[in-house]
């Protein structure tokens, strides 16, 4: 019977030089969606731009709908920080009702704005996602909470 395999110390973090090719992938990748659209942005087109090897972005990303889950990813991030800490309406300071409508404006606004990239980021061989709209629940539910207070 073997035993349980128990990390020693803190997990490696992520390399300098992947952190800084992740991001310039990422940023090349906006950067092609704003001059092409999403259709255009390829896994070759998306190296060559960025000056990387094709072996790079596929090793981060796996697939074409990978990049575009990791913009998803990154931009949604970016929106929960002004939520969290950004400056009133949307963030913290405002009127509990105040916020509610900032914060609705700003995620129909978010989600219009990241359409065709959310419909780029589905895989075809796998089944679609319902989404998780967990921290929206939880933040209007907050600021509902507050309201009535």
């Amino acid at each position: 019977m073997g035993r349980p395999v128990v990390p020693f110390g803190k997990p490696r973090g992520e390399r300098a030089d992947a952190v800084r090719n992740r991001e310039r992938l990422l940023e090349t990748a906006r950067e092609l969606i704003a001059e092409q659209g999403v259709e255009k942005v390829t896994m070759d087109c998306l190296a060559e731009r960025a000056r990387l090897g094709k072996g790079t972005v596929f090793r981060r990303f796996g697939t074409r709908a990978g990049i575009f889950k990791a913009l998803l990813d990154a931009d949604e991030r970016r929106f929960q920080e002004q939520v969290i800490s950004g400056p009133p309406p949307l963030g913290p300071g405002a009127d509990p009702m105040a916020r509610l409508v900032a914060y609705g404006r700003a995620r129909i606004v978010h989600l219009l704005d990241h359409h065709a990239v959310a419909r780029a980021a589905l895989d075809r061989s796998q089944h679609v996602p319902a989404g998780d709209a967990s921290v929206s629940q939880l933040h209007i539910r907050m600021l509902l909470g507050q309201a009535s207070a």
